[in-house]
């Protein structure tokens, strides 16, 4: 459930989720000794953040579940860890994004039937819902590529192109 409703106000239980993990990652960040450029801190402090961010990915929202990654990064940049580790997790944070946008838009240009697509999701986390979100947010963002193309000063060909290759009516 994504809401609650108090007595005079609704409250959305991601937003507590948020705060106080971030005050608990806090807490494990500064504590003594640790050395988060070895494994076991370092997964200890992944698990602090994962779990509740897998939690409100069900919800689902992906958005707010996405806030956790740079919020984690910062904070573990802050306690010194070394720059490898932080390399090694921004590498990895590309690569999930590569797979979720490749799961979101390969599929159904290869013509994989609707139900294959679903499975496919569930398998990496994601709702049809999610899905929809983010094919959204990426055709809202050629549509306004495009329309900044049409007021600049791009010889017609290429939009014509732009507009064939994103099946963008002129």
């Amino acid at each position: 459930k994504r809401w609650l409703e108090l007595p005079g106000f609704m409250l959305q239980p991601s937003e507590i989720a948020k705060f106080v993990t971030i005050l608990v990652l806090a807490g494990v960040l500064n504590r003594e000794g640790d050395d988060f450029g070895r494994l076991g801190p370092l997964a200890g402090v992944l698990a602090v953040v994962g779990i509740p961010m897998l939690l409100i990915m069900k919800e689902p929202d992906l958005g707010t579940a996405m806030i956790f990654a740079p919020v984690t990064f910062f904070m573990l940049f802050a306690a010194g860890t070394p720059m490898r580790v932080l390399g090694i997790l921004v590498a990895m944070g590309v690569l999930a994004v590569g797979l979720v946008l490749g799961v979101c838009f390969i599929p159904d240009r290869m013509g994989m039937s609707e139900e294959k697509q679903v499975h496919l999701l569930k398998t990496v986390g994601l709702s049809a819902y999610q899905k929809n979100r983010i094919e959204v947010f990426f055709t809202a963002m050629y549509e306004d590529a495009f329309h900044l193309l049409e007021r600049a000063q791009v010889p017609p060909f290429v939009k014509i192109r732009l507009a064939d290759e994103h099946n963008i009516p002129l």
